[in-house]
């Protein structure tokens, strides 16, 4: 890793403190990663990291690598149970919702009148399988799916001018991304802090992963080969077989920038399994690469009832969805 880190407006995973400044850190890696490397089956961490990582500080002491979070969900509708663990947008609240501050992305800039913003992303970040993050996710978005007709025809409220147009949307460079509204914007941080890359809807993207997705767009792809796909996946539209391929919970293949990303199991599995991004962005205070967990492992439960018999029998390590409060003398015990 690169021995000097300069950290812009940092925010805490899960909530910890953020900060402002230069640090000297060591490189660490989960002993799973470690192994690959050595096998020569992954890139060392210094190829894997950003040139600027995301600094999460800790809240008592440096974690210890390893084990699986096992936690419970509903079913494909219980999607918020998934996305409380791998939130990755852009820019995110401070723990106390005070302000907007960097993630994904290195920061931002503004005009004097917020008509134009513009997004720095990270110089070497990458997606989960190891291919580059750049303005140009962000573009396909912008250009391949919310221009597209077929597949956003009601476009989406927070990129609309008062006179009912879109904004635009520019890449300024590899990384960095201009929007450009018809007036004033001063929610556009609070809007793009709740466009979450791995939300429950193509509508509350704002990057993609443009390299897996032009697969499943007609602008990219034959259509024979892009009519064999959505046949083989139960479709009658590539609409349809896009909506799904676009996000991760419901694609189980598509990369992500998470912390933990699905490895081949979907909400729609009775266990649906989400593993240690090998490339994500983000490091501790001591430059230790996280997370820390190896995996998420969310159980189908078939209601609250049941999801909460499971927690009582200790099935279920850390959680809050669906726990009732009057079970709480009896979780303590």
């Amino acid at each position: 890793m690169k021995s000097l880190l300069k950290i812009i407006n940092v925010l805490a995973s899960f909530g910890i403190a953020y900060l402002i400044g230069v640090a000297s850190l060591s490189a660490g890696e989960a002993p799973q990663l470690a192994s690959q490397v050595k096998a020569g089956s992954l890139p060392p961490l210094n190829e894997r990291l950003p040139e600027v990582p995301l600094i999460l500080p800790v809240v008592d002491e440096i974690g210890k690598y390893g084990g699986t979070l096992r936690r419970a969900f509903l079913g494909p509708g219980d999607h918020n149970n998934y996305t409380r663990a791998v939130y990755d947008a852009l820019v995110r609240y401070a723990p106390d919702g005070s302000q907007i501050v960097p993630h994904i992305a290195a920061g931002w800039e503004s005009n004097s009148n917020f008509t134009e913003w513009i997004i720095r992303l990270r110089p070497g970040a990458k997606w989960s399988d190891g291919q580059p993050f750049t303005a140009d996710d962000i573009l396909f978005w912008y250009r391949d799916m919310l221009l597209n007709k077929e597949l956003m025809p009601g476009g989406v409220n927070w990129m609309k001018n008062e006179d009912g147009s879109l904004a635009s949307v520019e890449k300024m460079t590899d990384f960095l991304v201009k929007w450009t509204f018809k007036q004033p914007n001063t929610a556009f941080l609070l809007n793009m802090a709740n466009l979450d890359g791995a939300d429950k809807s193509i509508s509350n993207l704002v990057f993609v992963p443009a390299h897996y997705l032009k697969q499943f767009h007609p602008k990219y792809t034959s259509k024979s080969k892009l009519d064999k796909k959505i046949k083989a996946a139960g479709f009658d539209t590539w609409t349809q077989l896009f909506a799904v391929e676009a996000l991760p919970h419901l694609s189980g293949h598509r990369p992500g920038m998470a912390g933990w990303v699905p490895n081949g199991t979907t909400v729609s599995d009775k266990v649906f399994t989400i593993k240690r991004n090998p490339y994500f962005v983000g490091v501790d205070s001591k430059g230790n690469q996280l997370p820390y967990i190896d995996a998420i492992r969310f159980t189908f439960y078939a209601d609250k009832e049941a999801l909460n018999l499971a927690a009582v029998a200790g099935e279920i390590d850390f959680q809050g969805r669906h726990i009732n409060m009057s079970s709480y003398p009896v979780l303590k015990e």
